[in-house]
């Protein structure tokens, strides 16, 4: 965590140097930079309010949306809990199983929908929309960086396919493992 850090540290407010660029089925792409997904996860973290302890989902598709979602919690220190594109309702349920919010693109939108008769969400879970739009026009200033270097589980993943199983991954694993790349 520490190199992506020093990256977000260097470049958060950099408005010309891309950091997404989605790719769309007819070819066309679309570029955000820096400024406009950090800030968005700025503004994103600020209204999810959580502490350390919580675990938040996250249901999002291969989207600006999920890198600004992966990004606020990375500032908040919470605990990530994506679903992998294509879970199964029983396989999302598993990995939501102790959220205490989870973060839902236009695509988690219509997943939780379609699941609704399923119970992949703990009682009383809110769900929060992620529009990069929306959040790029509330951004209260700039990405926050934490500047501890606390030890956490960052994520939470599926052990396998189609399993309820799930896997920890520690920040410092994540963090040593990029360090010697």
């Amino acid at each position: 965590m520490r190199a992506v850090e020093t990256v977000l540290r260097r470049h958060a407010e950099d408005g010309d140097r891309p950091l997404v660029e989605v790719t769309a089925e007819d070819g066309t792409a679309v570029v955000h930079s820096y400024r406009e997904i950090t800030r968005a996860a700025r503004a994103l973290g600020d209204r999810l309010d959580l502490g350390p302890r919580h675990r938040v989902g996250i249901l999002c598709g291969d989207t600006a949306e999920a890198v600004v979602a992966e990004l606020a919690l990375l500032a908040l220190r919470v605990t990530g809990c994506p679903v992998p594109p294509g879970a199964s309702a029983r396989t999302a349920a598993a990995l939501l199983a102790d959220v205490s919010a989870v973060l839902a693109d236009t695509r988690g939108l219509a997943l939780l929908a379609a699941w609704a008769d399923r119970h992949v969400l703990p009682e009383g879970c809110p769900v929060v929309p992620v529009d990069l739009a929306a959040l790029t026009d509330a951004a209260p200033g700039a990405y926050r960086v934490p500047d501890d270097d606390r030890d956490w589980i960052c994520k939470i993943l599926p052990a396998s396919a189609g399993s309820a199983g799930r896997v920890g991954i520690r920040a410092h694993a994540v963090g040593a493992h990029l360090d010697a790349l």
